[in-house]
């Protein structure tokens, strides 16, 4: 397959060729980084899906390994969707789904070093007959598996026979043999589709569960893509396995987020997700160019006041070359393709134009992203589906704006706290910006 570099990132994760969707398996393995996607290398469309495998010392660069999961088995032939990794007795464990060829999907594993990987003997390890009859038995994925208290705990997301998304929660005492616990959340009103990509994690105490729900209600000027990504802060009850909420909200404000996973090392909770989006055209592949899709940078995740604070990662500053400044007021300035940009200011207020696609515009109380000049490339390849062109924060007095452009996204960390997130597709990069003269601006080129 022929490959077109135009727009391939230098510093996010993306794949040699074809198609990448959800971030999988990503986890701290001998001494390295470990990152799995969504992958069908044949094409850069989706396709039956396989594990791309990379590591990294840094989560800045990675190295590609071999394909790490194909569907050749009958139990898998339709795919090896989603999952996550641990290490049991000194083995790196992958946890996916396997889709047979009917859609009928279950759970399996593979056992490997880091490098290869091979099929667990036993697979499936937990059956579609497992599964309590409210719930689809097409719709029954993405195991999340972490321990507490020595015990094995793998959450899923599902539907209800009613229509309703929900996630579920087996547990096991080994890892290999698991039962039924309970039913963690479901949709109260049925608006929502499957919950996808369920995943938990504890800061301080609280329990915070991220899901990805296909097709979630808008909420004035939240959820207004096809597929969302929220998170719930409260506490989750191993014993009962029910999940009792405090707060809840929106994981990132931009257009191309979803399907986050969550890993912990080192005492830090980091966040990955893929940076495309469900229901629409991808320009990588429609220009024929071989490949599509890539993952954000790691973020990572603190907690405030049962609100998660996401922030930019700084050992991305450990790229950047000397600092380049903007010499007049709406002086448009050329710059490479991966650059980044900091803004610190009492009250920033201004607008950001880049390479004539995309508007940032930042009032006292919101920030607005637009792409609204690029809506053809991206456009939605679902009829009658909404078009928006427009995504925004409000009630935010921004302070401090960290901007990462990398050949084809942008990724807008606001005061420590918020993410925007859109892709674009430049033919040169260039920065305009007006309106900030009581702020500092650097202009930070990636070495």
């Amino acid at each position: 397959m022929k490959v077109d570099t135009q727009y391939k990132p230098r510093i996010h994760y993306a794949p040699r060729q074809g198609w990448i969707n959800d971030p999988n398996g990503i986890s701290y393995y001998d001494n390295k980084y470990h990152l799995f996607a969504q992958h069908y290398p044949h094409d850069s469309v989706w396709g039956p899906m396989h594990w791309s495998h990379a590591v990294s010392e840094d989560l800045i660069t990675w190295e590609h390994l071999d394909i790490a999961l194909s569907p050749d088995m009958e139990y898998d032939k339709g795919g090896c969707f989603s999952g996550s990794a641990i290490k049991i007795d000194g083995k790196h464990i992958l946890y996916y789904t396997s889709v047979e060829k009917n859609g009928n999907q279950q759970q399996s594993m593979a056992i490997g070093d880091g490098e290869k990987y091979e099929k667990y003997s036993g697979n499936p390890i937990l059956t579609s007959d497992k599964l309590p009859d409210k719930y689809i038995q097409g719709e029954f994925r993405d195991p999340k598996v972490f321990i507490r208290n020595n015990k094995y705990y793998m959450l899923l997301g599902t539907k209800t026979k009613d229509l309703c998304g929900a996630i579920i929660v087996y547990i096991s005492k080994n890892g290999y043999d698991w039962e039924f616990l309970n039913e963690v959340i479901s949709s109260t009103e049925c608006e929502d589709g499957v919950y996808e990509c369920p995943d938990l994690i504890t800061i301080d105490d609280k329990d915070i569960l991220i899901y990805s729900p296909i097709n979630k209600s808008e909420e004035d000027y939240k959820y207004l893509n096809v597929s969302s990504t929220v998170y719930e802060v409260g506490k989750f009850n191993l014993d009962s396995g029910k999940f009792v909420s405090e707060y809840k909200d929106e994981l990132d404000f931009g257009f191309d987020y979803y399907a986050p996973q969550v890993y912990n090392y080192d005492g830090k909770h980091h966040i990955v997700a893929w940076m495309q989006m469900w229901g629409k055209e991808i320009p990588t592949n429609t220009r024929q160019h071989g490949w599509s899709g890539q993952m954000t940078l790691p973020r990572e995740l603190e907690l405030n006041d049962n609100k998660l604070e996401i922030k930019y990662p700084n050992n991305l500053d450990n790229y950047l070359g000397t600092q380049r400044h903007i010499n007049s007021e709406g002086e448009t300035l050329k710059i490479c393709g991966t650059t980044v940009v900091k803004i610190t200011g009492d009250a920033i207020v201004g607008k950001i134009d880049i390479s004539n696609q995309i508007d940032i515009q930042i009032s006292d109380n919101q920030i607005v992203l637009n792409r609204e000049r690029i809506a053809d490339l991206v456009k939605s390849v679902d009829e009658g589906a909404p078009q928006y062109t427009s995504r925004r924060i409000e009630n935010v007095k921004v302070r401090d704006l960290k901007i990462v452009i990398d050949k084809s996204s942008v990724e807008l960390f606001i005061n420590n706290m918020y993410t925007m997130t859109t892709t674009f597709y430049p033919e040169q990069t260039s920065l305009n910006i007006q309106g900030l003269e009581q702020s500092s601006i650097g202009i930070f080129d990636v070495k």
